[in-house]
């Protein structure tokens, strides 16, 4: 095995005798990019990425690991190659670690959800985008409490203007839940906004069909207007992809009364 302290990439580079092969990596910020001839990576491109002109030695995809890809690439180039149990072990073992420990930590976020508050549910999983003139949360509820729960368990909005208020005193918060039943994945969002007048700009620009969050509204068991409750149709909407379009609407946003 060859360390990179062991050997001088610029001399090699000075000398013409270096190509480089990226793997995990899909750009290098120095001039090491110009003798790149081959990309292995699973991470999103960037703006700087390094470009091939030869397509086809360049192999990007959102796998868990790029062991997959590398695999991929050997069995695609000898067909009589044998896997080992050892190799199926290399391939596999992580993954069925990371889901052994998902499933404990999916039992233990459920159980960590009994008892706690409306605050501390809101508070456990948050992000926060603000702009100009709106300040929004975004809060992520435990496996199982869906939405619907958490407003049904509400007795007054103090609890939830008292997390605005912890929150850096955001205008309002949009909430997400995820429940699964015999296999079958369902998706709440509700908003709660601390002024009225916040309402209709956030209620019509979550519903717009670009967003293709296909939300269908119900109703809420209690009589209070600066609340929403929907079903979320499109489960595979998460908040990775509903933030950056709250992150949009903040940067939007103008009071009616602005000039």
């Amino acid at each position: 095995m060859i360390f990179i302290d062991s050997i001088n990439l610029s001399d090699l580079y000075e000398q013409e005798k270096l190509e480089i092969v990226l793997v995990d990596h899909h750009s290098l910020r120095s001039k090491l990019n110009q003798v790149v001839t081959e990309i292995i990576d699973h991470h999103s491109i960037e703006t700087d990425s390094t470009i091939l002109n030869d397509s086809s030695k360049v192999k990007i995809e959102h796998v868990g690991s790029c062991c997959t890809l590398i695999a991929e690439k050997i069995f695609a180039c000898n067909a009589n190659f044998h896997v080992t149990d050892d190799i199926a072990y290399l391939l596999t073992g992580n993954y069925l670690k990371l889901f052994r420990w998902f499933i404990f930590l999916l039992l233990y976020t459920i159980v960590d959800a009994l008892g706690m508050s409306i605050q501390d549910l809101l508070q456990k999983d948050v992000k926060q985008v603000a702009g100009p003139n709106m300040r929004l949360l975004i809060s992520s509820l435990s496996s199982e409490y869906t939405v619907e729960k958490l407003i049904g368990e509400l007795k007054t909005m103090k609890d939830m203007d008292e997390f605005l208020s912890k929150n850096d005193n955001a205008d309002g918060v949009i909430i997400l839940s995820l429940e699964t039943n015999n296999d079958e994945i369902k998706r709440q969002l509700g908003f709660y906004a601390k002024k009225f007048e916040h309402m209709l700009p956030i209620n019509e620009y979550i519903q717009r069909e670009e967003h293709n969050l296909n939300l269908r509204e119900r109703g809420i068991p209690i009589n209070q207007a600066r609340i929403k409750l929907f079903e979320q149709r499109n489960v595979q909407a998460s908040r990775k992809e509903i933030l950056p379009l709250i992150e949009q609407f903040i940067k939007d946003f103008a009071p009616k009364n602005s000039s």
